[in-house]
């Protein structure tokens, strides 16, 4: 196989890849996503009191104190509708582990039409109640939550009809200013590109090329490529390229943002104590 069928090869999978996502991405399905911004600001395993000592939260003593911030929209195709809540299986922000809700508020909502709502559970002190009269693609609002916990990010659970397997959780984000994150997202890239082009430069030097195809070459590329096929150093540009790319990826998917813009206004970075 020549380089040129290599080219055909790699052209054919990248079509195929765009085929299928362009057969999926119209079908209409429902999600609910969140993710979560927490921080611990005080516990008191790690922090040893005097004993005429307490921390203390609107005059109650707390052995901890943390505050996370959960980000929670419609991330489908299809508007979810509060009506399509299960009565008997409420959709909830809970802790993760015991504890108690010290207090709770909604930060915002790009639209006040959804009516989202958090309300205490009654009969438990671990629970929000959370609902809404609907969600349209893209909408959905921040909730902050003061807890006692020793888990800092509390989970979003409950089932609603047409959400098969509930509230899909994305993971933890840490935000920084905007210029920050654009710059972050820039030098990832930057890295991934790099790796990218290592990779392709090995895969390129172990295919047999014949004195035909240098010909063809531009003399950058064949002084790149080479002339003598070199099995160790096509592996090790392999395995550097993949090492390049894989850190970044693991880097961008789980840690960057991955809510609607229109509620990154309402998200601030929990440090700020706010």
């Amino acid at each position: 196989m020549d380089i040129w069928q290599l080219l055909t090869f790699v052209a054919t999978g990248i079509c195929l890849y765009l085929a299928w996502i362009a057969y999926y991405r119209p079908r209409k399905r429902q999600r609910l996503q969140y993710q979560t911004a927490a921080i611990q600001y005080f516990d008191e395993d790690d922090y040893a009191l005097p004993s005429d000592a307490a921390m203390t939260f609107r005059g109650e003593s707390v052995a901890r104190l943390a505050k996370a911030r959960l980000i929670v929209w419609n991330g489908g195709t299809d508007a979810l509708r509060g009506d399509d809540i299960v009565k008997h299986d409420p959709l909830r922000i809970r802790l993760a582990s015991p504890g108690k809700i010290l207090s709770h508020s909604i930060v915002g909502t790009p639209n006040e039409g959804n009516l989202v709502s958090a309300d205490e559970r009654p009969g438990s002190q671990g629970e929000i109640l959370l609902t809404y009269d609907y969600l349209n693609p893209g909408d959905g609002a921040v909730i902050q939550v003061l807890h006692d916990s020793k888990q800092r990010a509390p989970v979003l659970a409950g089932a609603a009809k047409g959400l098969s397997d509930g509230p899909q959780a994305l993971g933890t984000v840490t935000l920084h200013d905007i210029k920050a994150s654009k710059k972050r997202r820039n030098a990832l890239r930057t890295m991934f590109a790099l790796g990218l082009v290592v990779l392709l430069l090995g895969v390129i030097r172990t295919v047999p090329l014949s004195p035909d195809d240098y010909s063809r070459m531009p003399s950058a590329i064949a002084w790149l490529v080479g002339d003598e096929r070199n099995l160790y150093l096509s592996t090790m540009l392999i395995i550097l390229g993949l090492a390049y790319m894989s850190l970044p990826s693991y880097a961008f998917v789980t840690g960057r943002p991955r809510f609607p813009k229109s509620l990154r206004r309402f998200v601030q970075e929990p440090q700020d104590g706010s």
